[in-house]
């Protein structure tokens, strides 16, 4: 179940998390959502889409850069090609009926319509 970082001290984006996957939601000056980021499959095979008002989608994989447990290298993001926007969609709705209404409704109108 995706719950809010409560150490979030960025007033212009709020930030949701479980075991399978992290929100990133983006607002505007007036507080308006304008893009969200989903990193999926966190433990595993880590991607993430990114969609943002206007612009649209973005699709990457995330290289952690671990190499060895000795090196901490930072993370990147690599362009992937294929989404899976219906199991993403089946998976947001599952961890996400705790959300705000208006977040829960805008990711998955914007996951349906692309999928």
């Amino acid at each position: 179940m995706l719950k809010e970082n409560p150490y979030n001290p960025d007033p212009s984006r709020k930030w949701f998390s479980d075991e399978y996957c992290d929100l990133i939601v983006w607002y505007d000056p007036q507080q308006k959502i304008s893009g969200f980021q989903l990193c999926y499959d966190v433990r595993g095979n880590e991607h993430s889409l990114t969609w943002q008002e206007g612009i649209g989608f973005n699709h990457h994989r995330i290289d952690s850069g671990e190499t060895q447990p000795q090196m901490n290298m930072t993370p990147i993001l690599i362009p992937d090609g294929v989404v899976p926007f219906q199991k993403l969609l089946h998976q947001f709705k599952e961890r996400a009926s705790g959300l705000d209404p208006e977040i829960f409704a805008l990711v998955v109108r914007t996951l349906s319509e692309a999928g």
